[in-house]
């Protein structure tokens, strides 16, 4: 069995107006936290107008990883250049955007593209194998609601489908529920919230939770 990759997500709230003093500098510094913690990646999440402020915080995060960092909130082509040119090494985009991920591939390469599906759409698997045959990388495939039976199924279903790595996201709140995720939905990786991995007490505690759980995880034996 493959390591699962477990990613923790650092939110970017930006605002209409100039960040605080020391706000790169405290973004950069909880991304080495999480980093020396045991995070196999990181994933950015922009919450504000991402044109605002965005490119000199994503330049000085992503200049401090040795881990792959990834990027929620490009809307169009112009975001994906922009979020790519400042140093992230993927790019997260809706599974709907047929265009947008295939230009994206088309200049970027695959492993520059994400692709966003949420687990709730009727139509799931079709985005998802569609994504993936235009030439996105990886898959997001999004938690929206807390029972785990239809989400982990519809996981499942789409790590079924396609040949490229499925990533559990959206709203995962519980170990549990990252466990289901990895298990019986097949992801290969999963998004972790910070009120999660704290709540958890930290990165290494998330990941001997999962290694007792019978899950073959990255810097655990």
């Amino acid at each position: 069995m493959l390591a699962k990759r477990l990613v923790p997500c650092l939110p970017i709230a930006l605002g209409p107006s100039r960040p605080a003093p020391g706000f790169v500098a405290d973004l950069a510094s909880r991304a080495r936290n999480l980093q020396d913690d045991g995070a196999d990646e990181l994933w950015l999440w922009i919450q504000g107008d991402p044109r605002l402020a965005a490119h000199h915080a994503i330049c000085e995060v992503a200049g401090e990883m040795s881990i792959s960092v990834g990027l929620e909130g490009a809307t169009c082509a112009a975001d994906v250049d922009a979020f790519l040119s400042a140093g992230v090494d993927k790019v997260v985009v809706a599974a709907s955007s047929s265009g947008l991920i295939e230009s994206s591939v088309h200049r970027w390469g695959t492993r520059a593209v994400v692709a966003r599906i949420d687990a709730a759409e009727a139509d799931a698997v079709a985005l998802a194998t569609q994504a993936a045959s235009l030439g996105a990388g990886e898959l997001i495939v999004c938690w929206t609601a807390t029972a785990v039976g239809s989400e982990t199924d519809s996981i499942r279903a789409v790590s079924d489908a396609v040949d490229v790595p499925v990533i559990a996201g959206g709203a995962i709140s519980e170990l549990g529920q990252v466990r289901s995720a990895l298990l019986e939905g097949r992801a290969d990786g999963a998004l972790l919230s910070l009120d999660l991995i704290h709540a958890a007490c930290g990165m290494a505690e998330v990941k001997r939770y999962l290694v007792a759980a019978g899950i073959v995880v990255r810097g655990v034996s």
